[in-house]
């Protein structure tokens, strides 16, 4: 099942409830890589957040005392992630409400989980604090709570404001809960008499004090008092639960405000380490800090800091305490009153309070160390991240030696520098330090290392604590140096070039020298994409990759010299794959385009030849240039000097002036299979021996897979509807009269056959002496039409007179003559023949033995290029080596014990007497009943509010790579992270569509076939997508129809969640036995008669299809 990927989302909701209270603790919310310590929002002024998109703002409202046309107060029910700090228990009811203006329940569609607030005067009832308040009891007892982080044997102090809602004589009861143990009970009437509070006994803490006190008007009361938490260090829910309300209803009641709970604050050092240079008097780019996580009271908290002995820096000459109270070595700082979350943003970084002092001396770098002197009835010493871990013990901050020689290295992008060191950065350009591979290094006068350091990912680099020096230089080099050796000589990463000189001019150094620059450029380059699987070469293993000294071309900025049209994009390295379409998938436009199309390429060709209309180039240079081409016919990793062959293109030309013709030794090696080509364009001199590798100043490479033309393998039943096949019969007069009937009885045989098979296609019958001749044009395969043109037409075969000879070139031809003529193309070829051939070509000419063969190969290539399949029929022992049709069909021999019908390419006959039984035999396997439907199907998300996914996907199992699925059909997403590109990202309320894509890839209709689809437990499905009640789209055999949700006659349902599904399952523990399937959320089920088999890529219409519908994230 496709799944989405849910995110939360952050956006601040218009709605502005209430304001901040005037009180000692501010209104924070935490950030979850803090622990927390205290509660925050304690009095839920805070902002509400929206818990999802919305698709526009409805403006910013303050609720304010008077908001609704009545002018009192207001309400609002939302989901628990719009209220900054607070969580509930309470179940998800439906969706929020609420009567303040500028909000509406649509801004919360539900389910949610619900927090209820009031303004002060809703209802009448007056906010103890501040202007918002909150209700237990929403539509139900729930708990409102924050995960704090307690410590074993800590004393927490706690209060909460509780009021009673609907009785002024029976109290609204709730409880303070630890960890989800309740630790007192407290309750509540709406004039807060009665009241009362009630200590209880939690195994997790032991309650030390209880008070209550009733706050002036309203009918609140105060609860407070402490407790010793027993429990294990972690963290934990502390809250409040709503036991019981006065009038029984649970929608009703126990009023909360103002509350609070805190142990002493958390503190540690802010981080391990921290610098600057000297010259930051006042530390601020990382200055040393410490951070405070908790509740500090109105006194404010003292903290002391100790600069340890181990520090190298010496209080009084290198720094000193500015600020806090000194005493030796320790300063004490005053932390001020506030609710501390952990973050910059709510102060919870204090900083250590020293100056640095600027002493103008060359001693080195320096460091202080500052440690936290503990005092465990203050505050705890721990970590601030991690519950109850150890801290950060000390901070020590380093401070840079302020005699340092310092610059950087720009990427000059326009070369503005122009080999000098002026004018190298302009405009946008940023530093860089070439892929991390350049170092600086300052040299001597005697061209010794005096320092090396690594340029930054910025381009900067420094040398800290130089001493003076005369004559000295600062050098780029890819190798770092060794202090007090020979300095690395200069140089740059491949790919890079330099735009200033290397190396400065000798300077003197003295004190805080800057701005040393130098400017250096990547070198765009094209690289080839033929495949690269070793430091060597070898059957499919180039030299491709800059490691192994591939080809590439350096890209000028306006490139005038490239193959193809379109100009070469860049790669930061050789792309190889097997098809050799690496630099072809990489960028777009496809900058591959130099070859339109590769002539057949068979063995035994002595000759190859592109054509120079096949061939395109791009030269703008105002000269003529060589294209050169390499192709590997013997296949052994290496283009060699024999496989070369060059022409020239002129400037402004777009096709060579003459062909490239490969000839000679080189093509003696040619074997059945794949090989590879290579092409360069340069206005560099390549060789023949060498130039298919190395760097040159410009041009492109261009890297192909070529495919020899090979008998395809039958790769489905050719015996299927609409199947065409052709016969090419030999009458040659190695064929006597008997032989001659012999030969039409197998021909009948086979007919009918094929007849009582149900092929529908249509055959055709071409005989072959020392010409050709066309016997029967193409006619439907029926019983009327055997018994009647096919019959005839075999009864003519065999009335040639004179002389025959055998010349297979004139029978194919002949037979691409009838091919030639439409609509008909042949799925298979069956040719017949007793002996060698003895003549070849239109008229005859006898070429000897070995040419007459191959004479007919250029024709048989033409069926085989075409994806038709040859059966080469070797009938008697003058023919029967497989050598002999090698080249026309194939190697492979048919063995009726192997079952290799699919994959042979030659049949031998023991003699014509047996032609026909042989033949019935080989039709038997060959032509396979169909019988064995098999339907695919593949899942995509094809839309997010409604912006369309239009790529197309290749997921990692099968399913999607049938060759019948229609082109350029499966688009969408998958939605995971298998592909790279292919995530998809969704929040609550985004509206996500689903594409079922169907293919029926086996050989026989499937009937009643049902396509079932169960919801994820995140997905709410949209029902009116296509119209009112229709949610579900079927498009089939040409026709796009909208169903229905419910059971009304047409072919689509949505089945309500739990409902029975109607859908059954395998069961994976008892595979063939099947189950119903679960319906948790809702299932889609469409229902189809019948689904044809593919024959093709989108061939029958009503082959495949898709079901699509929507669904929203909840």
């Amino acid at each position: 099942m496709t799944s989405v990927k849910r995110q939360k989302n952050s956006q601040t909701l218009s709605v502005i409830i209430g304001v901040t209270a005037s009180i000692g603790i501010l209104p924070q919310t935490a950030e979850a890589q803090f622990i927390q310590r205290s509660f925050l929002n304690p009095s839920f002024e805070q902002n509400l957040t929206d818990s999802v998109p919305l698709s526009s703002s409805p403006g910013s409202i303050v609720i304010s005392a008077a908001t609704q046309a009545s002018g009192s107060g207001c309400f609002v029910q939302v989901d628990q992630t719009s209220v900054p700090a607070w969580n509930t228990t309470h179940s998800d009811f439906r969706n929020g409400g609420g009567n303040c203006s500028g909000f509406t329940p649509a801004q919360t569609p539900g389910p949610r989980n619900l927090i209820e607030l009031w303004t002060s005067g809703f209802n009448n009832v007056v906010s103890p604090d501040g202007n918002v308040f909150a209700e237990l009891n929403a539509e139900e007892n729930s708990k409102l709570f924050q995960n704090l982080c307690l410590l074993d044997g800590e004393t927490i102090t706690f209060s909460v404001n509780h009021r009673g809602r609907s009785s002024a004589t029976v109290a609204d009861v709730a409880s303070f809960v630890v960890d989800n143990q309740r630790v007192v009970e407290f309750g509540t009437a709406s004039d807060a008499n009665p009241r009362s509070i009630t200590p209880l006994s939690p195994p997790n803490a032991t309650i030390l004090s209880t008070n209550l006190s009733t706050l002036p008007g309203g009918g609140w009361v105060e609860y407070s008092g402490s407790l010793e938490y027993t429990g294990a260090d972690s963290t934990v829910r502390v809250g409040f639960e709503a036991i019981s309300t006065a009038g029984g209803s649970i929608s009703i009641g126990n009023f909360i405000d103002n509350t609070q709970f805190a142990g002493l604050p958390v503190i540690e050092v802010a981080a391990q380490t921290g610098n600057a240079p000297e010259s930051e008097t006042t530390p601020t780019t990382n200055p040393p800090q410490i951070r405070v996580v908790g509740l500090v009271g109105s006194s404010g908290l003292d903290v002391t800091i100790t600069v340890e002995s181990s520090s190298t820096a010496i209080l009084g000459s290198d720094f000193q305490f500015q600020g806090g109270t000194v005493n030796g070595n320790t300063v004490t700082i005053t932390i001020p009153p506030g609710n501390y979350d952990g973050t910059a943003a709510t102060g919870s970084l204090i900083n250590i309070p020293i100056e640095i002092i600027q002493d103008q001396e060359s001693e080195g770098n320096e460091t202080i160390e500052f440690v936290i002197n503990a005092d465990p009835t203050k505050f705890f010493n721990l970590s601030t991240t991690t519950c109850g871990a150890a801290p950060i013990t000390s901070s020590i901050y380093t401070i840079f030696d302020d005699e340092f020689l310092s610059g950087t290295v720009w990427n000059d992008v326009d070369n503005s520098a122009n080999n000098t060191f002026t004018n190298i950065q302009t405009g946008s350009e940023v530093g860089t330090n070439a892929d991390s591979l350049l170092n600086a290094i300052l040299v001597d006068s005697n061209g010794n290392v005096l320092a090396s350091a690594p340029v930054q990912p910025d381009g900067t680099y420094t040398f800290d604590d130089v001493p003076f020096n005369t004559n000295v230089r600062i050098r780029l080099s890819t190798s770092p140096g060794i202090v007090g050796n020979p300095a690395p000589v200069a140089s740059l990463p491949s790919g890079w070039e330099a735009t200033s000189p290397l190396e400065t001019d000798p300077f003197d150094s003295s004190n805080n020298i800057q701005n040393r620059d130098f400017g250096i450029r990547r070198i765009f380059l094209d690289y080839g994409d033929a495949p690269d699987t070793s430091a060597g070469t070898g059957i499919a293993d180039y030299q491709t990759i800059d490691a192994n000294n591939g080809p590439r071309h350096v890209i000028s900025t306006t490139p005038n010299l490239y193959l193809g049209t379109t100009p070469p994009d860049s790669e930061t390295d050789g792309q190889p794959t097997v098809a050799a379409d690496g630099d072809d998938i990489n960028g777009a436009p496809d900058d591959e385009d130099a070859i339109t199309a590769f002539p057949p390429l068979t063995a035994g060709m002595t000759t190859y030849t592109i054509p120079a209309a096949n061939i395109v180039a791009t030269n703008t240079t105002g000269s003529s240039q060589t294209i050169h081409g390499w192709i590997d016919f013997d296949k052994n990793g290496v283009f060699e000097a024999d496989e070369y062959a060059s022409t020239t293109i002129n400037s402004g030309a777009s096709n060579p002036t003459l062909a490239l013709t490969w000839s000679g030794a080189g093509l003696t090696g040619i074997t059945p299979g794949d090989t590879y080509a290579r092409f360069r364009i340069t206005s560099d001199t390549l060789t023949a021996a060498t130039g298919s590798v190395g760097l040159a100043s410009d041009g492109e490479v261009e890297d192909y897979q070529i495919s020899q033309i090979r008998n395809p393998d039958l790769t489905s039943n050719f015996c299927g509807p609409n199947a065409n096949i052709l016969f090419i019969l030999d009458e040659s007069t190695s064929v006597d009269n008997t032989e001659l009937e012999q030969q039409r009885a197998g021909i009948r045989t086979v007919l009918q056959f094929l007849v009582d098979n149900n092929v529908t296609g249509q055959a055709a019958i071409v005989s072959f002496g020392t010409n050709g001749i066309v016997r029967l044009n193409y006619t439907a395969l029926t019983q009327a039409n055997v018994d009647g043109p096919f019959n005839d037409a075999l009864d003519d075969y065999g009335d040639l007179s004179g002389t025959q000879f055998t010349n297979w070139e004139a029978a194919f031809q002949t037979a691409l003559s009838l091919e030639s003529q439409p609509p008909i193309t042949p799925e298979t070829v069956f040719f017949f023949t007793d002996g060698l051939p003895n003549r070849a070509g239109i008229p005859a000419v006898d070429l000897g033995a070995t040419n007459n063969i191959a004479a007919a190969v250029d024709e048989a290539d033409v069926f085989k290029a075409a994806g038709i399949h040859i059966y080469a029929i070797a009938i008697g022992s003058e023919v029967n080596d497989v050598n002999d049709f090698d080249e026309i069909a194939g190697p492979d021999i048919y063995d009726s014990n192997l079952g290799n019908a699919f994959e042979a390419d030659y049949v031998p006959i023991t003699s014509y007497g047996d032609l026909a039984d042989e033949l019935e035999t080989f039709f038997e396997e060959v032509c396979v009943p169909r019988t064995d439907p098999n339907v695919l199907l593949v899942k995509r998300i094809t839309a997010v509010n409604n912006i369309n996914f239009i790529n197309l996907i290749d997921a990692s199992g099968d399913e999607d790579n049938n060759p019948n699925w229609p082109n350029d059909y499966l688009k969408g997403k998958t939605g995971t992270v298998a592909v790279s590109g292919d995530t998809v990202d969704a929040a609550p309320g985004d509206e996500v569509e689903y594409t079922i894509y169907f293919l029926n890839a086996g050989n026989a209709p499937a009937s009643s076939v049902q396509i079932c689809d169960a919801l994820q437990d995140y997905l709410l499905y949209e029902p009116d997508t296509y119209d009112i009640n229709r949610g579900i789209e079927l498009s089939f055999n040409s026709i796009t129809t909208a169903f229905t949700n419910s059971v009304d006659g047409d072919s689509g349902e949505f089945v309500a969640a739990l409902a029975a599904s109607g859908c059954q399952i395998e069961d994976t523990g008892n595979p063939g036995t099947f189950i119903p399937l679960p319906n948790p959320n809702g299932t889609l089920r469409v229902e189809l008669d019948s689904i044809a088999p593919a024959d093709g890529p989108g061939d029958p219409d009503d082959s495949f299809g898709f079901i699509r519908f929507r669904a929203r994230v909840k």
